[in-house]
């Protein structure tokens, strides 16, 4: 705003610059741990994504947490990576990175407070990887320093913050007492009157809303339509199968006194899934929320691109067997093509051509906004009009 005044395209440029950077971050995320194919496919996914699409081309400040979800993975694995190939200076860059995007994530939706469970329970599986006679602390040797300048770094970065919050206490929870599971009103009106039901009533709309049934607000999803399109759904539960087999495995080294470095992945995605996925169900105003779920949306396009190339190096392998590899290239190709134009068919001629979406955006405003202006403008003598509408405008 202090740079380009106030305006739509300034919004508007904004977060689809948010979102544009957020495609390039899914590549980098993916690929420091599972490899290229993997991060082509994550990005291609999260890219031609309805759900992503719509909150790309609108000013909500929770399009900024798959980004800041996605950086931080990245920093954090081409640190390690960097350790492993003994890049120490690369590695304490890498590191101020991972720290300082860490803690930029506060500054934006309340949601992502969630990534502070997700960093305990890491911390405390290494923990109890340490209490091992074979493995001891070697991650605190190996990546003592570069945990310790992502620290500092994240401190200096949460400063500002933090002294907000203590001059304005209040504003630490911000809205989410009214929408609260533990609101009396929400559990009478969803839940049957107790806590139980209600977050029974918030999981199943959230976990439905990505294969069956979508948020149906048109400011965060193409009204109904699942969040995720049946291609990406598919590979999405493949990926969460093969991140739970991944985690057991890292438990299984970790019993048989092996380090586990690049592998915490597993676990680590597992937990920013569940974690994201715990301020959504714990809500239960206006569900399903897409808006609400965008911290899922991270782990989500990682597991499924990283499925999807597991899953196409599997196919090409026996077609090569089976002599079939040109017609199964060609039918992976087909199936990308397709459901690639699947999510922008979706916002660019479904929602944007609905009048519910125009009602949504309230276009109305606008056109009465025009008109006052002008109406201002041709009658620079008189009392400028003003249009007073309800409280919530």
């Amino acid at each position: 705003v202090r740079a380009f005044d106030i305006g739509v395209w300034q919004m508007h440029a904004a977060s689809a610059l948010i979102g544009i950077l957020t495609v390039l971050a899914s590549y980098f995320a993916t690929r420091v741990y599972f490899g290229r194919l993997s991060g082509v496919l994550a990005a291609l996914f999260l890219a031609t994504s309805s759900w992503h699409i719509t909150l790309s081309r609108t000013g909500f400040r929770a399009i900024q947490i798959p980004l800041i979800i996605l950086l931080f993975t990245a920093f954090v694995g081409y640190a390690v990576r960097a350790v492993k190939k003994k890049q120490i200076a690369m590695s304490y860059i890498y590191a101020t990175f991972a720290g300082i995007v860490f803690a930029s994530g506060f500054y934006t939706y309340i949601a992502y407070r969630a990534m502070v469970g997700v960093i305990l329970g890491i911390i405390i599986l290494m923990l109890l990887a340490a209490l091992h006679p074979k493995i001891g602390f070697p991650h605190g040797r190996r990546y003592g320093k570069q945990a310790s300048i992502a620290l500092l770094a994240s401190f200096i970065t949460l400063l500002p913050l933090i002294f907000y919050f203590i001059q304005h206490p209040a504003d630490f929870i911000g809205r989410a007492g009214q929408v609260s599971v533990f609101s009396p009103d929400l559990q009478r009106e969803y839940g049957g009157g107790t806590l139980l039901g209600t977050v029974i009533y918030s999981t199943s709309q959230t976990l439905l809303s990505f294969f069956y049934h979508g948020d149906e607000n048109y400011r965060h999803n193409v009204a109904g339509y699942p969040l995720l399109n049946p291609l990406v759904g598919f590979l999405a539960v493949l990926g969460i199968a093969w991140a739970i087999k991944g985690t057991y495995d890292v438990f299984r080294q970790i019993i048989k006194g092996k380090e586990v470095h690049l592998g915490m992945v597993y676990p680590y995605l597992l937990l920013v899934l569940l974690g994201m996925m715990a301020p959504v169900i714990t809500t239960a105003e206006g569900m399903p929320h897409a808006l609400r779920s965008i911290g899922m949306m991270a782990p989500i396009y990682v597991l499924a691109g990283t499925a999807g190339a597991v899953f196409i190096r599997y196919v090409l392998a026996w077609g090569k067997k089976s002599h079939l590899s040109g017609i199964i290239t060609g039918a992976c190709a087909g199936v990308l093509i397709i459901f690639s134009v699947y999510g922008p068919l979706l916002y660019f001629i479904v929602s944007r051509n609905s009048p519910e979406a125009y009602a949504a955006y309230r276009g109305d405003l606008a056109v009465v906004s025009d008109y006052i202006n002008q109406y201002a403008a041709a009658h620079k003598d008189s009392t400028r009009p003003y249009l007073v509408l309800d409280p919530f405008f």
